[in-house]
């Protein structure tokens, strides 16, 4: 797996190298980076990578790569137990991990997506945490210049803050008001089914004009939010599944901190911080389901997922684990075993029918109050149900 994740890491890095639609104009020394560029794409006339686009991919990559670099001697303990590993010597690995992280971070930094530097940067500080506590006290002088900048930069205007940092020639902040404004009339309009998707530029194009980028009215391809986009396309039921896999991936990951192995418990806490990077860059930006990159944001809930499946497997000896295999047959053929297992279920999808009846019945009240209510539902009944799994399947353990 993390073989896998290092090459796959190169390949997006890559193919942003070759087929990104740079931003041009923004600043001098990243103009004279991109002349330097080979453009692939352009001559092969497959239409380019948008930069935000690429950007929010590889807001995952560092915070993974650095809890690689940061194993506390992981790796060394895992070749000892393989023959083929045990030949490779630890500062090659370590080597190559160390060059991914900086040439994914170098690519990142050229997309000049600050949603996707906001993610990235979210993903490693909460790294950092998870690997020492003391970096916590960063909070407090983040927390003190916030405030001064607040206070005394933006005269206790949240809003005026914010467009502080907006300096970009496309107005982006008026940009993403106006499009978050319209995608929740949008939402009123079709919050069972949604519009489908992929639907949203057309949908955009034809019923609503922009007042601050009329010039780009036709290119805005989706809400510029995660959820608000998984919403408005597939409809609020649609998001509160969504927000179910979002808490079972948290609660799996939060299982793994307790990972006997160190090398598991190194990925797991990696692949954590690269799915928050994505949802922190999810605030600003947004995947369309199903399209462009966003399959690596599955790769990384799969892999989280298959290491808090095969957790047993992967910490225990051979023994043992046998001993595990038969106690978990035998339970799975346990009439009673089965019936507890269907009653979960049943009661994951009336929890799912339910809340998303009353966030529908809520829409035309508050549509973001709606909106609130499935994510925060969604996440929850995902946490329950995986600790619920989690009692009935490690109780055999």
């Amino acid at each position: 797996m993390i073989t896998a994740l290092l090459f796959l890491s190169v390949i997006v890095g890559l193919l942003g190298l070759v087929g990104t639609d740079w931003p041009v104009g923004n600043h001098v020394l990243f103009d004279q980076i991109y002349r330097h560029l080979p453009a692939i794409f352009d001559n092969l006339g497959v239409e380019a990578i948008n930069k935000n686009t690429l950007g929010g991919v590889l807001a995952s990559f560092p915070p993974l790569l650095l809890s690689l670099l940061w194993d506390k001697g992981g790796f060394g303990r895992l070749k000892s137990h393989y023959e083929k590993l045990s030949a490779i010597p630890e500062f090659v690995y370590k080597g190559f991990v160390a060059f991914c992280f900086i040439f994914c971070s170098g690519i990142l930094l050229l997309t000049q997506s600050r949603g996707a530097w906001l993610g990235c940067a979210a993903g490693i500080f909460l790294l950092c945490v998870f690997k020492n506590k003391r970096f916590l006290w960063v909070l407090f002088p983040t927390g003190m210049v916030f405030l001064y900048f607040l206070f005394f930069r933006s005269e206790g205007n949240l809003l005026q803050l914010i467009s502080l940092l907006d300096t970009s020639r496309e107005a982006t902040l008026p940009g993403r008001f106006e499009i978050w404004s319209k995608a929740l009339l949008i939402l009123r309009d079709f919050p069972l089914t949604g519009i489908g998707l992929g639907a949203f530029g057309e949908v955009y194009q034809q019923y609503f004009a922009s007042i601050v980028l009329p010039s780009s009215a036709d290119v805005v391809y989706h809400a510029h939010n995660t959820m608000l986009s998984v919403a408005v396309e597939v409809g609020i039921p649609g998001l509160l599944a969504y927000s179910i896999l979002i808490g079972g991936f948290g609660a799996m990951s939060w299982k793994m901190l307790t990972c006997k192995r160190t090398i598991n418990r190194v990925l797991a806490i990696g692949l954590a911080c690269g799915i928050f990077s994505f949802l922190v860059y999810g605030l600003f930006d947004a995947f369309t389901l199903g399209r462009n990159l966003e399959i690596i944001y599955w790769i990384f809930l799969g892999c989280a997922s298959a290491l808090y499946v095969h957790d047993y497997s992967l910490s225990s000896s051979e023994v043992s684990y046998d001993f595990y295999q038969e106690n978990l047959s035998s339970s799975k053929k346990d009439p009673a075993k089965k019936k507890q297992t269907r009653k979960q279920n049943r009661f994951l999808v009336v929890y799912w029918l339910v809340i998303a009846l009353i966030a529908l019945a809520l829409v035309g009240l508050n549509v973001v109050l709606a909106l609130m209510i499935s994510i925060v539902s969604g996440v929850g009944i995902g946490v329950y149900y995986v600790r619920a799994i989690e009692e009935k399947h490690y109780e055999t353990a």
